[in-house]
């Protein structure tokens, strides 16, 4: 676990996203913790190559928005995730 990022949402909900070693590179992970207590992590990334700096905010809706520095195709893109609350979905 490096380089963790944190929010809370309106219902009290913790987000908290970070960079992961599952395999020999970096990827981005989130956990939540809800009413009932932490989430296993959800891996958004799992690729040969590395994933970092994810930077986490909620809008006014309760959405969670993630991005994050991937290096997949070796110059760093910025990808970018949606979790909208209404489903749940990423």
């Amino acid at each position: 676990l490096s380089n963790p990022q944190i929010t809370i949402d309106s219902e009290n909900i913790i987000y908290v996203v970070f960079e992961s070693q599952r395999s020999d590179y970096t990827d981005i992970s989130v956990v939540i913790r809800g009413p009932i207590g932490w989430s296993d992590p959800f891996f958004l990334t799992s690729d040969l190559y590395n994933s970092v700096d994810p930077v986490i905010a909620i809008d006014d809706q309760d959405n969670v928005h993630i991005a994050w520095a991937d290096y997949r195709k070796v110059t760093p893109e910025i990808f970018y995730i949606v979790r909208k609350s209404a489903t749940g979905q990423w």
